[in-house]
């Protein structure tokens, strides 16, 4: 091969690797760099330049992704033709990134190669590379802890670089005079440069490490006890520097946001300390109370089962003894009375043990919320309290309505709703419910669809459908409550995952009118209920099994377009 042709390889192999090194593919650069340096001859007088370049190029490489033994190698190799040649110009560049390698290394010697740098790029007239130069020899006087003679560097690489921009080195050198000057304490000038610095850069995925400025600002927020601002700068900085992030990273943000949350007590929650303070002994009374309420309506439950039992078993005695039709009477007037004494009982109880059971709820809310000093294990007796309460409240409605319809029955006012604020009301009563099993309410509706109702009525209706679904869905799950208007009616649809209602409990429901509800079916009671309330206010409902659960839809009269009130019994 003639040598022309070996230098002309060499030559394209160079330029090929340089416009490889301004792409993502950094692998292909240093291969063509290589093959360029091995197809010339570094001793030769037409083709020790290039071989030097190439060299210089593929040491700029190694430098670029930290392997610096490799980079001073092949630094070494060029600066000798540099120095023959007498170019000053690269004889700079090759001093300035052995002093750069040997930084990376905490090698003393890299500020002699710096200063060596310095003085060729000041007898060229290049003033980017003069601010570059001295930006670095800053850079390293600050690393030794010398931050007055670094500010003073660094100021004059900056004053050069403003006389003659060429490249954009200005968020580099700003960036590096912010960190100076917090290490000097002169935060209001630190914040000012480091927020330049920002503002200079280029454009997104710039070379120059802006992590270093948001950190810089960090540390001037956190020392300013602006605890907010610095977690944005922090969050910042570890976007900038996300290959980086280690364990003790994260954990520096999660102690600063524990920090924040700790500092930003309001005064309200010092307030309710010292209430909570004051009246613990009553709160602990209440609590016994409930506990002691819950624990007799439990105990009178299971005593009122073996009582109808046996009471049945007699009566059925009794009919063999007396004649079908006196048996039969009797039969009737003892249901009669037994139903009429049960549904007293449950008026009463449930009536006496209504008021406890709210004061219970209000209590209970009143105790710390989840960013209080409370312990997990003490947040998750809270919320499982909680539930119950709620359990057992909704279960005290739904004895107390049970009993009053069976009585004398109820009085409805019928009137104009909005379901929208309705429904907000019933599942803002479930919250607590809902959080216990991670479930998510979806709602959907026109805002302004009203329908022709009762209130009081339509919320024991929605509250235990919603219960019922909230209550036998798996954790994590959805439940979908909409609404929209049909032809002249109101449709509300309540749809869970809960696995579906079996065909025999389906047609009790949805039968014309039941009245068998005893204590044996009180888990039943609810949804009884609704089937009551429903054909009480003129509606009717459908129970459908879907893939994943239950859809229950209920038909309303449409009041959207009417505006008058009646009263039924």
């Amino acid at each position: 091969m003639k040598l022309n042709d070996t230098l002309n390889i060499g030559y394209v192999q160079r330029n090929i690797g340089l416009t490889y090194s301004h792409t993502d593919d950094k692998d292909s650069a240093v291969y063509y760099f290589y093959e360029s340096i091995k197809s010339l001859d570094a001793n030769h007088k037409d083709q020790k330049l290039f071989y030097a370049l190439a060299a210089l190029e593929l040491a700029k490489m190694f430098y670029q992704t930290n392997v610096n033994d490799k980079s001073i190698e092949y630094a070494t190799q060029a600066l000798p033709i540099f120095e023959e040649l007498k170019d000053t110009y690269n004889i700079a560049s090759t001093y300035n990134l052995m002093g750069l390698n040997m930084m990376n290394q905490t090698d003393s010697s890299s500020i002699d190669w710096i200063r060596k740098a310095m003085h060729f790029s000041d007898q060229i007239n290049d003033s980017s590379m003069i601010a570059a130069h001295r930006a670095n020899y800053g850079i390293y006087l600050g690393e030794l802890g010398k931050y007055d003679e670094s500010l003073k560097v660094l100021n004059e690489a900056y004053s050069i670089f403003q006389r003659h921009p060429g490249v954009n080195f200005a968020p580099y050198i700003l960036m590096n005079l912010g960190k100076a000057y917090f290490n000097v304490g002169q935060y209001t000038k630190a914040e000012e440069y480091s927020l330049a610095a920002i503002e200079s850069n280029p454009m997104e995925g710039s070379i120059f490490p802006l992590s270093f400025a948001y950190h810089v600002l960090y540390n001037i927020k956190v020392f300013q006890k602006d605890y907010k601002k610095a977690l944005e700068y922090l969050e910042l900085y570890y976007k900038y520097k996300i290959q980086n992030i280690t364990l003790s990273s994260l954990q520096e943000v999660n102690a600063l946001e524990s920090d924040i949350a700790l500092k930003n007590k309001s005064k309200d929650l010092e307030n309710l300390e010292k209430l909570n303070a004051s009246n613990e002994e009553t709160l602990k009374q209440k609590r016994i109370q409930g506990y002691i309420l819950m624990s007799a309506l439990v105990m009178m439950v299971m005593l009122l089962l073996p009582l109808i039992y046996f009471y049945r078993k007699s009566q059925s005695g009794k009919q063999l003894l007396e004649k079908r039709n006196k048996a039969i009477e009797e039969q009737s007037l003892a249901l009669e009375v037994s139903n009429r004494t049960k549904d007293l009982l449950f008026s009463i109880i449930s009536h006496d043990l209504r008021s406890p059971a709210g004061n219970v709820f209000m209590l209970l809310n009143l105790l710390p919320g989840k960013n209080d000093s409370l312990s997990a294990g003490s947040m998750e007796i809270l919320n499982a309290t909680k539930v119950s309460v709620i359990d057992f409240r909704n279960l005290l409605e739904n004895l107390l309505m049970w009993a009053k319809s069976q009585q004398d029955g109820i009085k409805l006012l019928k009137e104009k709703l909005q379901l929208k604020s309705i429904v907000a009301k019933v599942i803002s009563g479930n919250d607590p419910l809902i959080a216990n099993k991670h479930l998510q309410v979806i709602t959907e509706g026109n805002p302004d669809i009203k329908l022709w109702a009762d209130s009081s009525s339509l919320e024991i209706v929605l509250r235990n459908l919603l219960s019922n679904a909230i209550k036998y869905s798996p954790e994590y799950t959805s439940i979908h409550v909409k609404w929209y208007t049909e032809a002249d009616q109101a449709v509300i649809v309540i749809e869970d995952e809960a696995g579906g209602i079996p065909e025999e409990v389906k047609s009790s429901l949805l039968a014309p009118k039941s009245d068998e509800v005893t204590v044996l079916s009180l888990q039943g009671l609810g949804l009884k209920l609704c089937s009551e309330f429903v054909r009480k206010n003129d509606g009717y409902w459908s129970i459908n099994n879907t893939p994943k659960g239950t859809r229950f839809m209920l038909y309303f009269k449409d009041a959207t377009q009417q505006a008058s009130v009646e009263t039924f019994n």
